[in-house]
């Protein structure tokens, strides 16, 4: 059974509902959801993430978060100058999936979390 791991006020072992010691792309998007994450950024509830907003959002919430400007970029697939709730979920899916095998493994969460101490 996994030891409960809670960095940045993110609990692992909540997220982590198969109790598996990795948290599947399923799983922290079904959790990214239920918290309403998209809504700290999307400020005038269009459904939609302008660079305004991203830019505001940086500044005001995410001070010391991996995020940088170049994300919204890269993080916008469709290319349609603005972060849907799909894209930005899976952008920030990416921070913490340092070797890409589509799982966060308990490691890479700390790691995330100990460089914003």
């Amino acid at each position: 059974m996994a030891v409960a791991c809670e960095s940045g006020g993110i609990d692992f072992d909540k997220i982590d509902v198969d109790d598996s010691d990795n948290i599947s792309r399923e799983e922290y998007l079904k959790d990214w959801y239920e918290q309403g994450y998209f809504a700290i950024w999307d400020r005038n509830n269009d459904g939609k993430i302008s660079s305004e907003e991203w830019n505001k959002g940086l500044k005001d919430y995410y001070e010391g978060y991996a995020f940088t400007e170049g994300d919204y970029e890269s993080w916008d697939v469709n290319d349609d100058q603005f972060l849907s709730e799909e894209e930005l979920a899976n952008g920030q899916f990416t921070i913490y999936d340092t070797d890409n095998d589509g799982e966060i493994e308990r490691v890479e969460f700390e790691a995330y979390h100990s460089d914003l101490k």
